[in-house]
C-alpha cells in the first residue's frame, strides 16, 4: 500500500508538469516561457523515467538556465553579503521532510529576491526561466511531500521589507547586489539537488538490501 501511494504521488506531480508544460505551448504569456525554449529532456517519456526526485531532469534544466555570466562570476562579489537562503541539510536530526520543506522555502524566497534583479535587469533571461522551472521543480516536490501546508510564501509586508533591506542609492552596489543575487541562486539550485540525492541514495540502499 505505501509504495501504491508513493507511485500515486509520483504520477499525479508528473501529470501536473506535463499540464504546465502544455500551457506553455498553449496560450501561455509569452514572458512565462523559457527564454531557451523547452528542452527535449523534459519529453514525458524521459520525465517518467524515474521515480527518484534528484533525478528529473528539471534540475539539470533549471540549473542550465540560471547558470550566471561566466564574466560576471568572476567579480568579487563577497562584499555584497545577501540574506540567501541554503539548501544544505544536516546530516544528523533532519528529517527528509524537513529537508524538502526547506528546499520550497528557499524557492519561493528566490522567487522575492528576483524580483530586485527584475529592477537593475529587467531583461535578464535566469528571470522567465526561473520563473517556469521554478514551477515545476516546487510542485514535483510538493509530491513527495506530506506536509506542504507546513511550507508558506512570504507575506507582501515580508516581501516588501527584504527587498527594502537590500536596497542602496549607490547604483553600482545595486548592480553587484544583483549579480550576486543570481550567482546564490544558482548555487542553491546545485545544492539542493545534492541534497535531494543524498535522501534519494538512502532511499534506494534501503530498498537494495535482501530480505531474510
Amino acid at each position: 500500500a505505501p509504495h501504491t501511494l508513493r507511485s500515486y504521488a509520483y504520477l499525479l506531480s508528473v501529470a501536473v508538469m506535463l499540464a504546465l508544460l502544455a500551457r506553455c505551448g498553449s496560450g501561455r504569456p509569452a514572458g512565462d516561457a523559457p527564454t531557451e525554449g523547452t528542452p527535449d529532456d523534459l519529453s514525458g517519456e524521459d520525465v517518467q523515467r524515474s521515480d527518484l526526485l534528484s533525478e528529473s531532469p528539471v534540475w539539470s534544466s533549471i540549473i542550465r538556465s540560471t547558470r550566471p555570466d561566466a564574466q560576471k562570476v568572476r567579480l568579487k562579489l563577497e562584499h555584497y553579503p545577501l540574506p540567501a537562503p541554503s539548501a544544505l541539510c544536516p546530516k544528523f536530526n533532519f528529517s527528509k521532510e524537513s529537508c524538502l520543506q526547506r528546499q520550497v522555502q528557499g524557492l519561493l524566497k528566490f522567487r522575492v529576491l528576483l524580483k530586485y534583479v527584475e529592477r537593475e535587469y529587467p531583461s535578464n533571461p535566469v528571470l522567465p526561466n526561473f520563473k517556469f522551472y521554478s514551477g515545476l521543480l516546487i510542485s514535483l516536490i510538493e509530491g513527495k511531500m506530506k506536509h506542504r501546508e507546513q511550507v508558506r510564501a512570504l507575506t507582501s509586508s515580508e516581501e516588501e521589507m527584504l527587498l527594502k533591506e537590500m536596497d542602496n542609492p549607490d547604483v553600482f552596489h545595486r548592480r553587484m547586489t544583483a549579480h550576486s543575487i543570481l550567482l546564490k541562486l544558482n548555487e542553491f539550485l546545485i545544492d539542493s539537488k545534492k541534497s535531494v540525492a543524498k535522501y534519494d541514495n538512502q532511499q534506494t540502499s534501503r530498498s537494495l538490501i535482501p530480505l531474510e
